[in-house]
């Protein structure tokens, strides 16, 4: 299934230079804000696992049709591949954890594979990755116990 999230209206100009630890740059513009975000949801090697290969940002403009289909799944295993996804905001990251707590309740897990430079630091500095497992590959998120 691939879905395109709508944007429910256009980002202000943002254009925002971050220093990596080590004194690297990297910048965070409008263009990132405005990129489209689509997904296909394919099933794992289980019938217990779905897998969402993600393409664009999660943001607060593309991210309701994606947390509607995240939300609306069955299986004990929801793995999101962010290979193709550059760049998450807090809300992306919000829906994100929402769906960990609900997952937890029903005795669910959600795991993420490839994460860049840009969401592993956004993980790590709300302690996200203390509660969600992220893998290099989705065959290694699938092998996890």
């Amino acid at each position: 299934m691939r879905v395109t999230a709508s944007e429910s209206g256009k980002a202000g100009c943002i254009h925002r230079t971050v220093i990596k630890p080590g004194g690297a740059l990297f910048t965070i513009t409008s263009a990132m804000y405005n990129e489209p975000l689509t997904f296909d949801v394919v099933p794992g090697k289980t019938a217990d696992t779905r897998i969402f290969q993600l393409h664009g940002p999660i943001t607060l403009s593309t991210l309701f049709d994606f947390q509607k289909v995240l939300m609306g799944g069955t299986e004990k295993v929801t793995i999101l591949d962010f290979t193709d996804s550059p760049y998450m905001d807090s809300a992306g990251l919000g829906a994100i954890l929402n769906f960990y707590v609900s997952a937890r309740r029903r005795d669910r897990h959600i795991r993420v594979v490839a994460v860049n430079y840009r969401i592993a630091e956004l993980f790590k500095l709300t302690s996200a990755n203390t509660l969600i497992k992220s893998y290099d590959s989705v065959e290694a998120a699938e092998a996890a116990a």
